[in-house]
């Protein structure tokens, strides 16, 4: 982020009318003030009380406007903070004397020779310490010189001795005295020299031993001195008679109008100082004059402090009221006004336009102003000046990686907090570096500043989620590995589960992902409403996702101890997510959670109606976890279960095996059901119940007992509710699940029992008609009770009343009676009731399509079977809607062709079609052969309807060259038996021959052909004769091919007795003739002409 213009704002008192004025009662003062001055009943002094920073210097400046704005007023400043180190009293006279000159007042040139003589005079005087610090540094080389010449003289005699005595040795070196002199002498100036060196290194640290010894020593007498020396100074520079004279005669020239010193900053200085100054003002000061008017302003709180320390130190007495001083001191005391929280909002308003237009844009938000006023709302210097280090803290974050995030319009309100509580509240500031997530451990238990717990409470509103950004100007570590960190930061405080799930799934480093979640949920660990949206959000986006399956333990032990820190709110946490988690647990872990959720069972709340649901959950995932329970646990589930499972039937179902039944129910409380609390009222209620504890129940051997009961409420039940309604209707809908479930013991029950049972069934039957919902759960009762019945009577009694129900029931009640059991009993009541439903199902589509349907191959043949047989359209139309999906297809399609058997043409057709369409060349060769068998069968029948029909199925498409043949050859031998006599009946399977004459071998045409010849004769009809002669003229033979059946035939006919019979054949023969191919057809047309005319002669 690059900011480039921007302003700082300057720190000096502003007048009115200049830029970042603003009017708090400034301007109201200064009139005020300066009507009090100019009054000739001004007093002396005046104390202006405020705390720094509040204006005063604002009001001083405007007041010296304002008074000098009048001839001959004037106000003269004093800051006695800048000259605390000089001589308060001589400085004091010689800036006075400065201003009134600058004013032109008229004062004699020596008013102040005895101030500057003493300042002369003070220059000779000195602590025995600072003389001595002289005398140990020289100015000259003579001083040098005396200094060190000792040290010379030492090195340089053994020196120039040693060279001497060495010259003299090499001149003599037999000299045994000169020897030893040199030797010694050599010694001496190795040690002299060898003392030179360690003196410059050590000089340093003996100077400091023999300063400190020194100081030490003279200590007191320094003291002294010091304390000596101010006396004296004091006492010739400005003693206070000299003080006050020169001071008086100072305002003895001020004629007219009014002179105002203002001393300023006297809160500041040091505390004796400011005393000194103080009285000055009260003691030699105070002339008597009503034209000098003394302004002190100054924080009254500063100066009681100052003024209890000065006096404490003096006085032993801890009773000391300094506000009795202050009293003694100031004639008047004016006390400027609290400020307005909004005068200060709008001022730091005008403050930010003066920071320049990158500054104002960051700035710009509500959030800012109002931090920063609720922080300084009693002090609008430092408001200002705070604004300027904010200003500094935005340049310097601007430069740094998270500008965005900590500028950003969101958070640029929660940065000026910390930078407030870092300039301010320094020690808070500390403790947000390690408590940012814990606001509680920022304000302790034991902070004595009111003004940070009312900041603190007051902004309670402006935070963030994350606070290191802010501090460190920098992502954390744990961040910069991540995909979304931001975007999952947020959703996880905003509670958006899907969008995390998502953000999450998206994550590439799931370890990475879960450390950073594992982290927020530590830093957030005492903000319990924020924790909790968070802990929520992740931990069921996490589930979500199908993440938390790979969480590590680290992420389990932290949700662990999450979960205990928001367990004031346990309800409202996700359990069933919760529990998801436990066989990931640390045994230690796990114990947390079973203890902290099987002592919710204790709790009284649990115990509501409201409570209810959550309570079944509970005890739902209980249980599941049944195997990492210890004893402990079960038996605190146990306990709590006793108590609450008085009149709460609906608990027991949560316990769905018998493992589960035996840890967490008492027997005690299942006898209690079975002997005491099943009525005909609640059984319904109890019914699921007694089927999920049936095993139980038996292992507890209270099953019969149980049937037995029931059995009597059935009975109950019908007298107590005799006709239809709705719980009777529930009643025997549960009565009908426990019949299933409890059927062997049922079968147990004494026949006496059985009876009762079924006269109880039969009664409520009578009760409601056949289609009524009542009567067909009824119906379901006696379905179940007919296996376990010890009395043939009693089985075929009850298949009566189930025959009748299905004869007159309509097809919605069937279907939900059908529809009922498993596909086993629908297949045993199918093949039971078959008769009675064939009755239904040829007439009723429904009930034909639920039959159909759930029927064995077997069954489903059976019930095309009787539709063939019975339907009036024989079936085609289901069949159809089958298309290829026949139980047994060769089959169906024989029936169809033996169907047809005893149909007329007309009746047949739709068979034949449905034949003709079905019938494939690539149908199983067995279907062909039956189907052709059955054509042979027709064809042989000698019955001329069946005979038709058998041609007709000749036009099927599977019949190819091959099955003409072999038809046609089975029918020729058929024909030519010696026992067979051609009939009329046989014309259409002639005519068949004739048809298919082309695809017939040589010998079945001559075979054919001898047939037809054969088969006229005297002795056969007119139709069958004439049908012959017909097909031999169709064939259109070769007279002299076949020149010996032409003969034999014309034999015939000349010897043929009947003349009017004769005639015909005739005509038929010549006929044939005119068809036929050969040389010989003329001889026989012309022998055939000739035998016409004589038998008309």
């Amino acid at each position: 982020m690059d900011i480039k213009k921007f302003s700082f704002i300057k720190d000096e008192p502003i007048l009115s009318g200049k830029p970042g004025y603003f009017d708090f009662y400034h301007k109201s003062f200064s009139p005020a003030l300066k009507d009090m001055i100019l009054s000739d009943t001004c007093p002396h002094t005046i104390g202006l009380f405020s705390k720094w920073g509040t204006g005063k210097s604002s009001i001083v400046d405007q007041l010296k406007i304002d008074l000098e704005a009048e001839k001959d007023n004037h106000l003269f400043l004093f800051d006695a903070w800048k000259y605390q180190d000089d001589s308060l009293r001589r400085t004091f006279l010689i800036k006075l004397v400065r201003f009134l000159r600058d004013k032109e007042y008229k004062l004699p040139e020596n008013i102040l020779d005895s101030v500057y003589a003493n300042r002369q005079t003070s220059r000779s005087v000195q602590s025995p310490i600072q003389s001595e610090h002289k005398r140990n540094n020289p100015k000259s080389v003579k001083d040098w010189w005396k200094k060190y010449k000792l040290i010379i003289l030492l090195l340089l005699v053994p020196f120039v001795l040693g060279v001497v005595f060495y010259s003299l040795n090499e001149l003599f070196p037999e000299n045994i005295i000169l020897f030893s002199i040199n030797s010694v002498l050599t010694y001496v100036n190795g040690i002299a020299w060898l003392g030179l060196l360690a003196a410059l290194f050590l000089k340093p640290i003996a100077e400091k031993m023999i300063k400190h010894a020194t100081e030490k020593m003279f200590e007191s007498s320094r003291t002294f001195s010091e304390v000596k020396t101010e006396i004296v100074l004091e006492e010739r520079l400005n003693s206070p008679e000299q003080f006050e004279s020169v001071f008086a005669k100072l305002v003895s020239e001020i004629k007219i109008g009014k002179l105002v010193i203002v001393f300023d900053n006297i809160d500041r200085v040091q505390g004796e100082t400011a005393i000194k100054i103080l009285s000055t003002i009260k003691t030699f000061l105070d002339i008597g004059k009503s034209n000098v008017i003394f302004i002190v302003p100054c924080d009254s709180n500063a100066i009681n402090m100052q003024i209890r320390s000065y006096y404490k130190n003096l006085q032993a007495d801890s009773e000391f009221d300094e506000s009795e001083y202050l009293k003694k001191l100031f004639n008047i005391v004016i006390f400027t006004p609290e400020f307005i929280e909004e005068d200060l909002y709008q001022y730091a308003s005008s403050l930010f336009e003066l920071t320049g237009s990158d500054i104002k844009k960051i700035t710009d938000d509500q959030k800012v102003l109002s931090v920063i006023t609720k922080a300084f709302k009693k002090n609008p210097r430092e408001l200002k000046q705070f604004i300027n280090n904010f200003i500094s803290a935005i340049l310097v974050a601007s430069k740094t990686d998270v500008a965005d995030e900590i500028l950003s319009k969101d958070n640029i309100g929660y940065f000026a907090k910390v930078v407030i509580l870092k300039q301010k509240f320094p020690r808070a500031y500390l403790r947000l570096k390690e408590f940012w997530n814990e606001p509680e451990k920022i304000l302790m238990t034991d902070e004595k500043d009111l003004e940070l717990r009312d900041f603190l409470t007051l902004t309670s509103s402006v935070s963030t989620d994350n606070v290191e950004p802010f501090i460190y100007f920098k992502k954390p570590f744990i961040e910069l590995g991540l995909k979304n960190a931001a975007e999952i930061r947020k959703v996880l405080l905003s509670g958006s589960i899907d969008e995390f799930a998502k953000f999450s799934t998206e994550e590439p480093d799931k370890r990475k992902l879960e450390r950073y979640i594992v982290t927020i949920l530590r830093n957030y660990k005492s903000q319990n409403r924020v924790l909790f949206t968070i802990f929520k959000t992740q931990i069921q986006g996490l589930d979500n996702s199908g993440l938390i399956e790979n969480c590590t333990e680290d992420y389990f032990e932290v949700s662990v101890d999450v979960i205990e820190n928001l367990w004031n709110n346990y309800f409202d946490l996700p359990i069933i997510t919760i529990f998801k988690l436990v066989p990931k647990l640390t045994p230690s872990d796990r114990n947390v959670i079973f203890n902290l959720y099987s002592s919710v069972l204790l709790n009284d709340e649990i115990k509501t109606e409201a409570r209810k649901p959550y309570l079944l959950i509970l005890l739902e995932q209980l249980s599941a976890n049944l195997d990492l329970l210890n004893s402990e646990h079960i038996e605190r589930i146990n306990s709590a279960l006793r108590i609450n499972l008085e009149g709460q039937h609906d608990l027991l179902n949560k316990f769905q095996t018998i493992e589960k039944q035996r840890a967490f129910i008492d027997s005690e409380i299942l006898k209690k059901i079975v002997h005491e609390t099943l009525t005909n009222r609640n059984v319904s209620k109890y019914f699921p119940i007694l089927i999920n504890y049936r095993e139980f129940l038996i292992e507890l051997k209270l099953d019969l007992t149980l049937v037995q009961k029931v059995a009597s409420l059935v009975h109950s039940q019908n007298n107590e509710t005799p006709h239809t309604a709705a719980e009777k209707i529930q009643f025997f809908d549960n009565l009908n699940n426990f019949i299933g479930e409890y059927i062997n013991s049922f079968e147990e029950l004494p026949e006496t029992d059985q009876a009762d049972l079924l006269n109880g069934l039969n009664n409520s039957l009578h009760q409601s008609s056949v289609n009524d919902d009542l009567y067909f759960i009824i119906i379901i009762s006696i379905e179940w009770l007919i296996t376990s019945l010890s009395s043939k009577h009693q089985v075929d009694q009850m298949h009566s009343i189930i025959g009748n129900f299905i004869l007159n029931s309509n097809i919605a009640n069937f279907e939900k009676y059908f529809n009922y059991w498993n596909e086993d009993t629908q297949q045993e009541i199918l093949e039971r009731e078959f008769d009675t439903l064939s009755n239904k199902f040829v007439i009723d589509d429904g009930f034909l399509e639920a039959c159909y349907k759930i029927g064995t191959l077997g069954q489903q043949l059976r019930v095309i079977s009787k539709l063939i047989e019975k339907k009036h359209d024989y079936g085609i139309a289901f069949l159809k809607s089958l298309e290829e999906d026949l139980p047994d297809r060769g089959k169906v399609l024989q029936l169809l062709v033996d169907r047809c058997k005893t149909l007329s043409l007309v009746e047949r057709q739709d068979i034949l079609n449905y034949l003709k369409e079905k019938v494939l060349e690539s149908d199983d060769d067995q279907i062909k052969k039956n189907i052709n068998d059955s054509i042979l069968e027709y064809l042989k029948s000698n019955d001329a309807n069946q005979i038709l029909f058998g041609t007709s199925l000749l036009e099927l498409t599977f019949i190819n060259d091959t099955n003409h043949r072999d038809i046609t050859k089975e029918m020729l031998d058929f024909y030519g038996a010696k026992d067979y006599r051609l009939g009329e009946v046989d014309i259409p399977v002639i005519d068949y021959f004739i048809q298919i004459v082309t695809k017939l071998p040589r010998a079945l045409k001559e075979k054919l052909v001898y047939l037809l010849f054969t088969n006229i004769k005297i002795d056969q009809s007119n139709i069958l004769i004439k049908s012959m002669f017909d097909s031999i003229a169709k064939l259109k033979l070769n007279s002299d091919e076949f020149e010996s059946d032409y003969t034999d035939l014309m034999q015939r006919i000349k010897q043929w007795p009947e003349v009017e019979n004769k005639k015909q054949v005739i005509n038929y023969f010549e006929m044939a003739l005119n068809n036929s191919q050969g040389k010989l057809s003329n001889k026989y047309l012309e022998e055939i002409k000739k035998t016409d005319t004589e038998t008309s002669a």
